[in-house]
C-alpha cells in the first residue's frame, strides 16, 4: 500500500477570494492569490491543500504563466452560500397581428455568510447575447453589476457582513419573431 510523507513545508503570504458561478454550479469556491510564489520554488504538480492544518483539496500548482501572481485553487467555501433562481414571463404577443414576441427573464441571486467574519464575493452570471438581427436582448437590469457587452457576462463583488444574506438581480427582455423556437432564447 502506498505511503506519504511530508518532504517539505513552507508557507508565504496568500490573499483569498471568492468565486462563484451560480449558472454552472450553485457553490462558492476558495482562490488563495500568491505574490510571492516565486521564492518557494515550485514544480507543476498535484498538491494535497491544507487550510488550517486541515485537509481541504487536490490542486495543481502551474507556475507557467502565472506572472507575479499565482492564482491557486484551495476548494469550496462551504460557510458561503448562494442559490439562483429564474423567473420568465408569460410571452407578450403586443397585438393579434404581431410579428414578434418579447420575454423577460429575472435571475435572483441570493447570498449567504454563515461566517462569524465578513467576506466578499465575486459572482458573474450571463445574459443572452446575439448577432442575429431578428433577436434582440433589451432592457438589462444589473442590479449594481458590471456588463460586459461583448460577452454577456454580468459581475458583481458582494461584500457579506457575518451571518448576512443579500439577494441582487439581474433582469433582461428578448424580442424575437413568433416562428423562432423558444427553448434556445432564454436559459
Amino acid at each position: 500500500m502506498p505511503q506519504t510523507m511530508m518532504l517539505h513545508n513552507d508557507t508565504t503570504k496568500a490573499i483569498f477570494a471568492r468565486y462563484a458561478t451560480p449558472k454552472i454550479e450553485e457553490k462558492v469556491h476558495f482562490t488563495a492569490l500568491l505574490p510571492e510564489w516565486e521564492q518557494l520554488g515550485l514544480l507543476d504538480r498535484s498538491c494535497n491543500v491544507y487550510l488550517n492544518n486541515r485537509y481541504v483539496s487536490v490542486s495543481n500548482v502551474v507556475t507557467s504563466g502565472s506572472g507575479d501572481t499565482m492564482r491557486f485553487a484551495v476548494g469550496q467555501d462551504p460557510n458561503v452560500l448562494v442559490g439562483r433562481k429564474m423567473v420568465k414571463s408569460s410571452p407578450d404577443k403586443s397585438g393579434m397581428l404581431s410579428k414578434e414576441i418579447t420575454e423577460t427573464a429575472t435571475i435572483t441571486l441570493t447570498l449567504k455568510n454563515t461566517k462569524n467574519e465578513a467576506v466578499e464575493v465575486n459572482v458573474k452570471d450571463q445574459i443572452p447575447i446575439s448577432n442575429a438581427s431578428d433577436l434582440k436582448v433589451t432592457d438589462v437590469r444589473t442590479d449594481g453589476g458590471v456588463l460586459d457587452e461583448k460577452t454577456g457576462i454580468v459581475r458583481w463583488k458582494v461584500a457579506l457582513q457575518p451571518r448576512e444574506q443579500k439577494v441582487v438581480t439581474l433582469t433582461y427582455s428578448v424580442k424575437y419573431p413568433k416562428d423562432k423556437e423558444r427553448s434556445v432564447i432564454l436559459r
